[in-house]
């Protein structure tokens, strides 16, 4: 049986993981690396385009990448 302490570090590191996969997941979306996804941009991620104005949560038309985070932690 696992301690708590290693439940802890197990999961702090899947948490970090999923993280990084969002961080990837923001960058290949951001097509022009300029720190923002635009709408245009949110037309070549499947799925992305259809969430745009939950994902757009300031409603700015732009995505940046503490909104992409926020989402894909709902």
């Amino acid at each position: 049986m696992m301690s708590k302490i290693a439940l802890a570090a197990l999961a702090l590191s899947l948490s970090s993981v999923a993280l990084a996969a969002d961080a990837e997941a923001y960058k290949m979306a951001d097509a022009d690396q300029d720190g923002m996804i635009s709408a245009t941009e949110a037309e070549a991620v499947p799925g992305l385009v259809e969430q745009w104005t939950v994902i757009d949560a300031n409603q700015d038309g732009q995505v940046d990448e503490a909104e992409f985070a926020q989402f894909e932690a709902n």
